[in-house]
C-alpha cells in the first residue's frame, strides 16, 4: 500500500496508489461551543406559587363540602310548588348560588313569588324570606285560565272562585307577564262586589271585546251590561238602575251605559 509522502496527502486508491491533496488547515476541528443554561426568573416562581395558593383557596371555598348547603329555612307562607323549588338549593355550594342570583332564579321558576330575599348563613345554611302573590281574578284566553294578582300579573295556570275575565281576542298569556292594568283589576273587583246590591243582577263572567276600556258584564240573568271602565262605576250603576226602573220589561239582551247621559237597551 502506498504511503503518504507529505502532510495533507492521503491515498484514495490503494491498488493504483492514487494520491490526492487536502489542505490540513481545512480540517481543523471546530472548537466546542458552550450552550447557555436556561434560567427561570424569580418572578416566574412567585407567579406559579401564587397560582397554586389561589387554586387551593378556590378549591377550599368552592370544591370542599364544608360550604355545601344542608338546611334551608323558609320564612313566610308558601305553596307546595314554591317550597319544592326552594328546597332544591340543598346540596349546592353556598357561594355559587349568590344572593341576587338565587332570588332571580327562584322568581323566574315560580311567577307566584311576589317578593323574595335570600340570606346566606355561613357555612351551610340559607334563609329564604318570601311573599307570594294573592289571586284577584281569573283571566281566560284560548280556553285556558290563569290566576292574576292585583298588579295584573298572571302567575299560575289554574281556576278559582274569583271574577272571571274572558279575552275575546284570545291573546297568548305568558306566566309572569302583565295581562291587565292594576286599575282594571280594581274596577273588576268593585263590579263583582257591588253589582248585585246596586242592580239585582248577579255576575257570571266579564268579557273584553277589544281593550280593557270596555267590559261586558255577563249576568246570570242572561243580560249583558256594557260598561266603560274609564267612567266612574257609581255613575254607571245609577244609569242601570234608572233603566231598570223605567224599562225593565223591554230589556232582552243588553244595557249599554258607556256614553255619559245615555242608556241603550235591546
Amino acid at each position: 500500500m502506498a504511503k503518504p509522502s507529505f502532510s495533507g496527502e492521503r491515498v484514495i486508491d490503494k491498488k493504483q496508489s492514487i494520491r490526492s491533496w487536502v489542505d490540513p488547515k481545512a480540517f481543523h476541528p471546530t472548537p466546542a461551543q458552550e450552550h447557555p443554561r436556561f434560567h427561570i426568573p424569580r418572578w416566574a416562581y412567585l407567579c406559579i406559587g401564587a397560582a397554586i395558593v389561589v387554586g387551593c383557596i378556590i378549591w377550599f371555598f368552592i370544591g370542599s363540602s364544608l360550604f355545601t348547603i344542608t338546611s334551608v329555612e323558609i320564612r313566610g307562607e308558601s305553596k307546595q310548588e314554591t317550597t319544592d323549588a326552594v328546597n332544591k338549593l340543598v346540596g349546592k355550594n353556598i357561594f355559587l348560588i349568590g344572593g341576587k342570583k338565587a332570588e332571580q332564579s327562584l322568581a323566574a321558576q315560580q311567577p307566584g313569588i311576589k317578593e323574595i330575599k335570600v340570606i346566606r348563613g355561613l357555612p351551610h345554611s340559607v334563609i329564604v324570606a318570601l311573599v307570594e302573590r294573592d289571586p284577584a281574578i281569573v283571566w281566560e284566553s284560548n280556553g285556558i285560565r290563569f290566576l292574576v294578582d292585583t298588579q295584573g300579573i298572571a302567575f299560575k295556570q289554574s281556576d278559582g272562585a274569583y271574577p272571571r275575565i274572558v279575552d275575546e281576542k284570545n291573546l297568548p298569556v305568558k306566566l309572569g307577564s302583565v295581562v291587565a292594568d292594576p286599575l282594571f283589576i280594581t274596577y273588576v273587583r268593585s263590579v263583582n262586589k257591588d253589582l248585585f246590591a246596586q242592580t239585582t243582577y248577579e255576575i257570571d263572567y266579564i268579557s273584553i271585546p277589544e281593550t280593557t276600556f270596555q267590559a261586558n258584564i255577563h249576568t246570570k240573568q242572561s243580560i249583558v251590561l256594557k260598561l266603560d271602565t274609564s267612567r266612574t262605576l257609581a255613575d254607571q250603576f245609577n244609569d242601570i238602575r234608572y233603566v231598570l226602573e223605567r224599562s225593565k220589561d223591554a230589556i232582552k239582551q243588553y244595557i249599554d251605559v258607556r256614553v255619559p247621559g245615555f242608556a241603550y237597551i235591546q
